[in-house]
C-alpha cells in the first residue's frame, strides 16, 4: 500500500479519532483541522495539526485540504445533538476549499440515489 496524504475533518470525536489512528498505524500522512489541539491526545504529536473551525476559518481549511490525494470528514454533532446547521455550512466550506485546489466533489441526491463525481 502506497502512503497517502489524508486530511481528516472530525479528528477529535469517536469515529474521528478511530480514522485518525487508523490511518497512522497503516503510514498515511494525515493532516487535521480541529478547533482543539488538546483533544487529540497522543496522535496530536504524530499528525500535522491546525487550529481552527471548519466551517468558519476558510484559510485554515484551504491549508489542511492543500496537496492532499484524499479528505475524509467525520464531523458530527456529538452528544449535543444540536447542530446549528453545522454539516451543511461545512459541506459547502469543504467544496469550497476543495475546488480551490486541486479536485472538487460534487453529491447529488436524486431520492434514491447518491451519486459522487471527482474532478
Amino acid at each position: 500500500m502506497s502512503t497517502q496524504k489524508i486530511a481528516l475533518l472530525g479528528a477529535t470525536g469517536g469515529t474521528g479519532l478511530q480514522v485518525l489512528t487508523q490511518a497512522l498505524s497503516q503510514g498515511h500522512e494525515v493532516t487535521v483541522l480541529v478547533r482543539s489541539r488538546e483533544r487529540l491526545g497522543a496522535a496530536a504529536g504524530r499528525a500535522r495539526v491546525l487550529v481552527g473551525s471548519v466551517p468558519d476559518d476558510a484559510a485554515a481549511l484551504a491549508e489542511a485540504v492543500r496537496g492532499q490525494n484524499a479528505v475524509i470528514s467525520t464531523l458530527g454533532v456529538g452528544k449535543s445533538l444540536k447542530s446549528s446547521g453545522l454539516i451543511a455550512r461545512s459541506v459547502a466550506a469543504i467544496d469550497r476549499a476543495m475546488e480551490a485546489g486541486t479536485f472538487s466533489i460534487r453529491v447529488q441526491d436524486d431520492d434514491s440515489n447518491v451519486h459522487i463525481s471527482l474532478r
